[in-house]
């Protein structure tokens, strides 16, 4: 996966050097033809004031001499060349222009559109479509950050495919795939627009919950662990998983990494006590008796 992530980032990056390569010299090409515009344009200017003078030259009377000059009847034929000239370049110089607008258009909605993709690219996980380590880790922190001004609720839910080395020996090939994007397509299903759902590992799923306190994380990491248990996948095995919660303000100070930490820590503890059931930093959460037979969902 991270092999393909690397080609497609490549490939984006080809992408967006042609994109400017191309733009580059779109851009060459116009100011050379500006230019041409303006030297041509300066010359019909020129010539059209001397066909004038010429003319009035010509027209003037007592200067015979000057009106038999066979040299100003062809600066007047000269000139009124020059003028039709003149008028065909400056028109299609100005064709010439607007084709170049719609193509300098065209490449720059090329090159946001790759450079968009490259970013999706780098916050997102290929196979499941969810958002990857990186991203979530920076949104923690933002989030960390948000509940230090304002002391609202925060919480993590870190969940892991409970034993995914039986799950990849005893399926079909694509098994465990399957198995992870249905995972990831629950969480979706199942979480606000405001919650942050990402990948964190190679079984794992971590999700942010904002502002949302110790009770409704645990409500929600109950609620994900009963949909992936009754959850029909394709290759007709059971797929059951483990859910470790850790919030502030209850689980520690507000340190990025320590609370992520203590979440992955419950994870650890509800695979200790049996799989497929919630934890906290306290210890497994029962899904009918409470903690340990305290504390009812």
């Amino acid at each position: 996966m991270i092999v393909m992530r690397n080609e497609a980032l490549s490939q984006l990056s080809e992408v967006i050097e042609e994109t400017g390569r191309e733009i580059s010299v779109a851009g060459r090409r116009s100011r050379g033809q500006l230019f041409a515009l303006i030297g041509v344009t300066s010359f019909v200017l020129l010539a059209i004031i001397a066909s004038a003078v010429a003319s009035r030259l010509a027209a003037a009377g007592g200067e015979a001499w000057i009106r038999d000059l066979p040299g100003s009847r062809t600066l007047i034929v000269f000139g009124g060349m020059l003028v039709v000239g003149g008028a065909f370049m400056i028109l299609r110089a100005a064709i010439s222009h607007e084709e170049f607008c719609r193509r300098l258009d065209t490449l720059c909605r090329q090159l946001e559109s790759g450079q968009v993709r490259s970013k999706e690219l780098t916050v997102m996980d290929e196979e499941t479509g969810l958002f990857n380590r990186r991203f979530f880790a920076l949104r923690l922190e933002d989030e960390v950050s948000r509940y230090c001004r304002f002391n609202h609720p925060l919480s993590v839910v870190v969940l892991g495919v409970d034993d995914v080395k039986a799950l990849g020996a005893e399926t079909r090939t694509g098994a465990v795939e399957e198995t992870l994007r249905g995972i990831g397509d629950i969480l979706r299903r199942h979480s606000r627009s405001i919650d942050v759902i990402a990948r964190s590992g190679s079984d794992e799923f971590a999700v942010l919950l904002v502002e949302t306190a110790k009770a409704g994380a645990l409500l929600y990491a109950e609620r994900i662990r009963q949909r992936v248990e009754t959850r029909r996948f394709g290759h007709g095995r059971a797929v059951t998983v483990s859910v470790g919660v850790a919030c502030l303000p209850e689980d520690g100070g507000p340190v990025p990494e320590d609370l992520f930490a203590t979440a992955e820590w419950a994870l650890a503890e509800a695979r200790s006590a049996g799989r497929n059931r919630v934890a906290d930093r306290d210890g497994a959460v029962a899904a009918t008796g409470g903690r340990r037979g305290g504390w009812n969902l």
